[in-house]
């Protein structure tokens, strides 16, 4: 136990290296072969084969690059190729290292160079990370570096530790997007992405993508603000200046700057991409519909994972904030046609016509049921028959007939 705060450094080192070994070179090899790796169960059998191991003072167990490039290249694909392999290594350290005390270096070192050419011909993939992802170009670039100036434990810890600051950096540089309606679907994309699409009126549709967490929940406030062009801040800023200037704020004065005016808008939020929430996150989410209630704006959240509608309720129950249910909805359609009867106003010129309209049909239909009504009063009626007909007697005359029918309908 006196050694172990000196040791607990170098076996952590150890411990990274060589499970970074081990993975790196079996997604080579099952990349090669198509096949599948899984993480977990190359950890257990690392970590089996080291606790059974340390009973009979074995070294850390870790696979040998260059053996194992080696062994590849000359057709070794079972478990057995490996027991052979071990047991040649015995054999020469043995009895056949003698014999070959004599062989240079160099002669060892070009047989490792001539398994390792497939590496090495990985530099040529910089330029293609440099124009498909910079952070990834960065992360090579910056653990090259270190294992080749430093050594190679050291190297995969400096380039392990870099690539989790890439991994903060991402989520701080989260996208986000305002949506627009393709036609009349039901479907929302990307206003700047896709072409002819339709922004509903008096809504906007955000989406934010990554998991929200305590770094990024500035830039969501701030991404927020700039695509709906809706700032609670600067329009209570707005109101007060109006107020001491005694001022009547005006209900079709803009919201916005830059953006679009509209009288009293609704902000639907897609939380479809939104993988994970801390509490901070979730407090922000609860947070902004607070904020912008407080100026007469209304937020919803459609499409709420299930993870994160159960951690928001959680908030609730625990009692640090409150808010309804309503503010919820299965998709962003629903949101946003769940908003029209309640910001959108009809103009006084539309109702004006449309009672018109209704008191004139009501007249006509009143006038046609009196004239029918009328009809169906009077029992006189005119009948004109005339028969005309050749016969051997002659025409028979039904004047007399009609005559008295005439001068019924006239009394």
């Amino acid at each position: 136990m006196s050694l172990f705060p000196d040791m607990i450094g170098e076996t952590i080192a150890i411990a990274i290296v060589a499970w970074v070994l081990n993975i790196g070179i079996a997604e080579i090899l099952a990349k090669k072969h198509d096949q599948e790796i899984d993480a977990d169960q190359e950890l257990v059998a690392l970590g089996s084969a080291h606790v059974f191991g340390s009973f009979f003072s074995c070294f850390p167990g870790c696979n040998a690059l260059a053996r194992s490039l080696v062994q590849e290249n000359m057709g070794g694909v079972t478990q057995l190729a490996g027991l052979f392999s071990c047991t040649i290594v015995l054999v020469v350290m043995l009895w056949l290292g003698p014999l070959l005390y004599a062989l240079p270096n160099s002669v060892l070192a070009a047989i490792i160079l001539v398994c390792l050419k497939g590496m090495y011909l990985q530099y040529y993939d910089l330029k293609l990370l440099w124009s498909v992802s910079k952070l990834d170009w960065l992360v090579w670039l910056v653990t090259w570096l270190a294992v080749c100036l430093t050594d190679v434990d050291i190297g995969l810890g400096i380039g392990v530790t870099f690539n989790l600051l890439t991994l903060i950096a991402r989520t701080q540089l989260a996208p986000a997007a305002a949506l627009a309606q393709a036609g009349r679907s039901e479907v929302y994309r990307d206003s700047e992405l896709y072409e002819k699409l339709s922004e509903p009126d008096d809504v906007k549709v955000f989406k934010f993508t990554g998991p929200l967490y305590y770094t990024n929940k500035l830039r969501f406030k701030s991404k927020l603000a700039v695509l709906t062009g809706v700032e609670p801040k600067a329009i209570k800023k707005r109101i007060k200046k109006q107020a001491k200037r005694k001022l009547k704020v005006s209900e079709d004065s803009s919201w916005s700057d830059s953006g679009r005016s509209f009288s009293k808008p609704c902000i639907v939020i897609d939380c479809s991409a939104i993988s994970d929430v801390d509490l901070i996150g979730a407090k922000t989410l609860i947070g902004v519909v607070q904020d912008y209630a407080a100026v007469d704006v209304s937020v919803v959240l459609a499409v709420c994972l299930e993870h994160v509608f159960k951690q928001l309720q959680r908030l609730r129950t625990s009692g640090m904030t409150m808010f309804s249910d309503s503010i919820f909805f299965p998709t962003v359609h629903d949101a946003v046609t769940s908003s029209y009867p309640q910001h959108k106003e009809v103009p006084l010129t539309v109702m004006h016509d449309q009672a018109g309209a209704v008191s004139e049909v009501a007249a006509a239909e009143n006038g046609i049921k009196g004239r029918r009504k009328q009809e169906n009063e009077k029992n006189t009626s005119s009948n004109i028959e005339k028969e005309k007909g050749a016969n051997e007697r002659g025409v028979i005359s039904t004047t007399n007939k009609y005559e008295d029918d005439e001068t019924h309908l006239y009394m």
